[in-house]
């Protein structure tokens, strides 16, 4: 899975349509694969029914999800993208029955992130932290809609 740089297309109609450029994201080493995952579970740590939602939405029954004992796998984690090459891209989580509050400490956690999708939320409020244009550089897309 990869993703490109987006940009609304201006002589689409008003449905906005989207239009791919080609810019692929920054390859992580397999080194810093482990501390993705540590910053991974930083931010989990910080949402209320966390342990829930993953067992809700574990259907592969992965050992270990979104623990340190199953890095290997993290690819298989509900919730995660990775890119060919297995570099975790994208963190979507719609639709969860998780509780939340928007926070600054989320940027350096995520920064390895392509694509975030927290949309549909039991309860995730707050504001989008200003620190976060700049702790997370690779982020293209962010989704955030049906919330507080």
């Amino acid at each position: 899975m990869s993703y490109g740089y987006c940009k609304v297309n201006p002589n689409a109609p008003s449905t906005n349509t989207l239009q791919t450029c080609t810019a692929p994201a920054p390859a992580q080493s397999p080194a810093s694969q482990p501390s993705n995952v540590t910053r991974l579970l930083s931010f989990a740590g910080t949402l209320s029914n966390f342990s829930s939602a993953v067992a809700q939405a574990n259907i592969n029954q992965t050992a270990n999800a979104w623990s340190e004992a199953g890095a290997d796998s993290v690819c298989a984690w509900p919730f995660i993208a990775c890119d060919d090459s297995g570099s975790i891209t994208a963190l979507n989580m719609t639709s969860v029955n998780l509780n939340g509050t928007l926070q600054a400490s989320w940027g350096p956690d995520l920064a390895f992130l392509r694509v975030l999708v927290l949309r549909e939320w039991q309860d995730l409020s707050g504001q989008l932290p200003d620190a976060w244009a700049k702790d997370m550089p690779n982020l293209v897309h962010l989704e955030l809609s049906q919330n507080r």
